[in-house]
């Protein structure tokens, strides 16, 4: 039986399995694992769909456990996006360069 809330329940359980936010980025970051390690906190009764729902954000597992577990700014898609659309990382490249990112960044804001 749990006694605590699903939010303080997950987090404690997913700083079990990764104890900072650079081991969980450095876990996250290869492709082939990442719904693995999605399936394996499931099966260790982090409900992700159901902390979404608390949460009252669409975000996807990397931000969701980002925001419960490492106290990150819950961040949809779409204002990851607008955060790099807006900063001056893309000023260093060519004009066509920019509407390529501009492109790539709606895509993934989009999906």
């Amino acid at each position: 039986m749990i006694t605590e809330s699903l939010k303080e329940y997950s987090k404690k359980r997913i700083l079990t399995e990764f104890k900072s936010l650079d081991d969980w980025i450095q876990n996250r970051n290869h492709e082939e694992k990442k719904q693995l390690i999605i399936d394996q906190l499931e099966e260790k009764g982090i409900l992700l769909h159901e902390l979404q729902e608390q949460i009252g954000k669409d975000l996807d597992p990397f931000d969701l456990i980002c925001h419960i577990a490492y106290d990150q700014p819950a961040l949809t898609r779409r204002q990851r996006a607008q955060k790099v659309q807006t900063s001056s990382y893309r000023n260093q490249y060519s004009e066509q360069a920019r509407q390529v990112i501009n492109y790539l960044l709606d895509m993934y804001a989009d999906q």
